[in-house]
């Protein structure tokens, strides 16, 4: 499996590299700074299979970089990864085609297996379990404390998209497909094709149930 990871801070991606190399030996690493650095490993050495990118790095200019290094590499899974950012922000990333969130609140441990579960195909969103919110970025009052019992990854479990998990959301606050549409400036018909699948993904057959199976399973309004 190959990675890219792309942070400009040095001491942080070496430090990430070596802690990588030792847990996950097998993978082929590529560490560098910014999204120019991405794209220039891409041509030299082909696509990779997982490509995190640090938020407020050169190149991804408040997250557009995630479609620009999409483009690069469509077969990529994207994640992006900050230590700063806003939960706009996050969600913002999300919503541009990111599949993976990777708050530098993160343990050792967490990113390890974060990075175990996109490789495999899945979406990883730590949520915190008790405000079912996005884990943070930051922990300026040192309330978080980021270990794998605190925290779930709803969407894995379920395979919500980032733009299902924001349609499910407005589904728990009892909106209307309508009201979703203009919300994110969509076409109400989009909106319904999303709330099909969400409900089959789901298991459920109306969206009624689809927002009750939600709540079960954790999921909060965002």
């Amino acid at each position: 499996m190959k990675i890219i990871i792309a942070d400009d801070h040095v001491l942080f991606r070496e430090t990430l590299e070596e802690y990588i190399k030792r847990n996950l030996p097998s993978v082929d690493l590529t560490v560098v700074g910014d999204c120019f650095a991405v794209k220039q490993a891409l041509t030299s050495q082909g696509t990779a299979d997982l490509i995190i990118l640090d938020y407020n790095m050169g190149g991804m200019n408040n997250g557009a970089g995630v479609t620009d290094i999409k483009t690069a590499s469509p077969s990529a899974r994207i994640a992006i990864m900050s230590g700063v950012a806003e939960q706009e922000q996050i969600r913002h990333a999300l919503s541009l085609g990111a599949e993976g969130y990777f708050p530098k609140t993160l343990s050792g441990n967490d990113f390890i297996a974060g990075i175990e579960a996109m490789l495999s195909g899945e979406i990883f969103i730590p949520v915190c379990p008790e405000s079912g919110e996005i884990l943070k970025a930051y922990d300026p009052e040192g309330v978080q404390t980021p270990t794998s019992s605190k925290y779930f990854i709803t969407q894995v479990d379920v395979k919500i998209s980032p733009r299902e998990a924001q349609i499910l959301s407005a589904l728990l606050k009892g909106l209307a497909n309508k009201e979703i549409a203009n919300d994110f400036n969509l076409q109400e018909v989009t909106i319904k094709m999303h709330v099909s699948n969400i409900c089959q993904k789901l298991g459920v057959k109306n969206r009624t149930q689809a927002a009750l199976k939600a709540r079960e399973l954790g999921f909060k309004e965002s």
